[in-house]
């Protein structure tokens, strides 16, 4: 990480809402992705910062896949499923959804 501090510095800076060189505020976990990629690496498989930048990307990974798992739908987002005959949340089994019912 020492190799890099003025960039990661600058990512710092500008997460903190500061335009710095032209570059704008970071504002989205995928502009921040995408100026963590940007840093070039001395050593991009192995290297400190690399690691650091994988399980960064992991995590905001796995949060979006958490917010968009059934089990995490709100009742309204749920009944919106079914008006819309996409699917039904089950209850009884949460992350789970059942097909939508057929009209007889």
């Amino acid at each position: 990480i020492c190799h890099h501090h003025e960039e990661v510095n600058e990512i710092v800076r500008r997460i903190d809402g500061t335009t710095v060189e032209g570059k704008q505020p970071i504002k989205t976990k995928k502009e921040l992705l995408a100026a963590l990629n940007n840093i070039p690496l001395k050593n991009p498989t192995k290297g400190a910062l690399a690691r650091r930048i994988q399980f960064i990307a992991m995590k905001a990974w796995a949060a979006e896949a958490d917010a968009n798992c059934p089990a995490n739908i709100s009742d309204k987002q749920a009944a919106i499923l079914e008006k819309e005959g996409i699917g039904q949340i089950r209850k009884d089994r949460p992350g789970v959804v059942s097909p939508p019912k057929s009209e007889p």
